[in-house]
């Protein structure tokens, strides 16, 4: 699992011109080299919210190969095919959608990570886009030739721009946000220095030295601070999908079952995660009530209409039995109360 690998602060990217996968410490720029990767061409880097870090390689090829990078080798683990276009910068937001930049036809990308498809989203306008990064915010970063773009995500259009100052040598090719907001950065020459750039001013200030030799890409991995998503508001899952037991479909009335450590997230129309100053919706109490079946304890905090103890569909068994110990469907209700289910019934209301 990728997240044994990962650590907030940990700035994972390529180097030795694209050979070679390293890391660099943001708090004082030591560096680690990981081990060579066995392809060419490698210069992108970006975590997945699961820990997995993807790049690609082959990246001048008119066809640039999506792949998941070996975090304890440095290696290929795993190709995932081909994206039809040269590209070489990669990011994916904190609801787990992959984009990317082509480098010749600069158009910006929505990327399935399971099998490579690129859909093109709309032009940026920018030709041989480096890198990009997500702030915290949610907030698409691009950069190339020591200026840094804000890119609109729904076209691909430039928002704003401004130049990086304060670069000692070479042009910015690989950029990362931390959890923070901190914006990292590294130069495309030999022993690049760490950078750190305000993303309002441009200003760059140098961290410490580096030993790598043309680093490029790079992400920081940081979690979003909620588990996995299992249901929302949008999907009917069937039994048996869930990580730690059954997962039930909603009923036609609206509740949710959730199992252990799971959450409900708000999804727009469009089916994409709606963040709140770049965190998830948590769907919950009186917004949208749900029938919260089983939450690990130390998530209670956050759900506080969650009841242990309560029997959302009145069958004496309580919503915690029902949905870590029994078989039964812990939110199935009777609304209209003619004796037939939910579940099954033509007019539920």
């Amino acid at each position: 699992d990728g997240l044994e690998a990962v650590d907030d602060g940990i700035m994972w990217l390529t180097h030795g011109d694209g050979t070679r996968l390293g890391i660099i410490d943001t708090s004082d720029a030591t560096d680690v080299d990981i081990g060579a990767q066995g392809v060419s061409q490698s210069w992108a880097a970006a975590f997945d919210t699961n820990g997995d870090l993807y790049g690609t390689y082959n990246g001048f090829s008119g066809n640039a190969q999506l792949a998941i990078f070996d975090q304890g080798t440095g290696g290929i683990a795993a190709t995932i095919g081909g994206l039809g276009t040269s590209l070489i910068a990669l990011e994916v937001d904190a609801g787990g959608q992959m984009w990317g930049v082509g480098y010749f036809d600069s158009v910006l990308y929505q990327i399935d990570k399971s099998n490579a498809l690129a859909t093109p989203v709309g032009p940026t306008g920018i030709t041989s886009t480096m890198d990009l990064a997500f702030a915290p915010d949610g907030t698409l970063y691009s950069t190339v030739g020591n200026v840094l773009y804000e890119l609109d995500t729904g076209t691909g259009a430039v928002n704003d721009s401004m130049p990086i100052n304060g670069i000692l040598d070479g042009s910015v090719m690989g950029i990362a946000f931390d959890t923070n907001g901190r914006l990292f950065a590294t130069a495309y020459v030999s022993d690049s220095p760490l950078y750190e750039i305000d993303p309002g001013t441009g200003n760059a200030g140098v961290v410490g030295p580096t030993t790598f030799f043309a680093p490029h890409g790079g992400d920081i991995y940081f979690d979003v601070g909620l588990p996995d998503l299992n249901v929302d508001s949008n999907t009917r899952p069937s039994p048996g999908k869930g990580h730690e037991g059954p997962v039930f479909a909603p009923t036609s009335c609206g509740p949710l079952y959730l199992n252990e450590g799971a959450f409900a997230l708000e999804k727009d129309e469009e089916g994409n995660l709606v963040l709140v100053d770049g965190e998830p919706v948590v769907v919950a109490g009186p917004t949208a009530p749900l029938c919260l079946a089983a939450v690990r304890q130390d998530l209670l905090d956050l759900l506080p209409e969650y009841d242990s103890d309560a029997d959302h569909d009145g069958d004496t068994l309580s919503s915690h039995f029902e949905a870590c110990e029994g078989v039964t469907d812990p939110c199935l209700a009777d609304t209209d109360g003619d004796g037939v289910h939910d579940d099954v019934d033509a007019c539920p209301l």
